[in-house]
C-alpha cells in the first residue's frame, strides 16, 4: 500500500493514536497540528487524504478544506478527499464542512476499524474519480 495519508488535528494524542492505527496498516502518514501546517505540507508532498479536525488553532478545519478546494494556489491538489474527524456534533457544522468541500465526517472518539473504512471509502472515491472518462 502506498497511499499517503495527511492527518491534522491540534490534539497529539488524537495524531498519534490516528497515525498508529493507519500506519499498522500500511499508510504513510504525516500529521500536523493545524490547517496552515497542513497546507504547508501539501505545497511540498503529495497526498491521497486528507483526515482534518475541525477545531483547531491557526487554521480550522473548515477554513483550511475551503482554502484547499476553492483557492487557485491549491487547485493541483483540490481534488484530494477530506474527511472530518471531530468531536463536534452539530449538524450545522456538518452542513458547512460538506459546503466547504469535504467528502466526510466522522464523530471522535472512534473504533480503529471505524476509522479504517472510513479512510478506504475516501480512497475508493479518489480511485473511481480516477477512473471516469473526462
Amino acid at each position: 500500500m502506498n497511499e499517503s495519508i495527511l492527518v491534522i488535528d491540534d490534539s497529539n494524542m488524537i495524531r498519534s493514536v490516528t497515525s498508529r492505527i493507519l500506519r499498522e496498516q500500511g499508510y504513510n502518514v504525516t500529521s500536523v497540528e493545524n490547517g496552515l501546517e497542513g497546507l504547508k505540507q501539501l505545497k511540498s508532498s503529495r497526498f491521497d487524504l486528507i483526515l482534518c479536525d475541525i477545531n483547531m488553532p491557526e487554521l480550522d478545519g473548515i477554513s483550511f478544506t475551503q482554502r484547499l478546494k476553492g483557492s487557485l494556489e491549491f487547485q493541483e491538489q483540490s481534488h484530494i478527499p477530506v474527511i472530518m474527524l471531530t468531536t463536534e456534533t452539530d449538524q450545522y457544522l456538518e452542513d458547512q464542512a460538506r459546503q466547504s468541500g469535504a467528502l466526510a465526517w466522522m464523530a471522535k472518539p472512534y473504533k480503529p476499524e471505524q476509522l479504517l473504512h472510513i479512510v478506504r471509502q475516501g480512497l475508493d472515491f479518489v480511485r473511481n474519480q480516477v477512473k471516469q472518462p473526462s
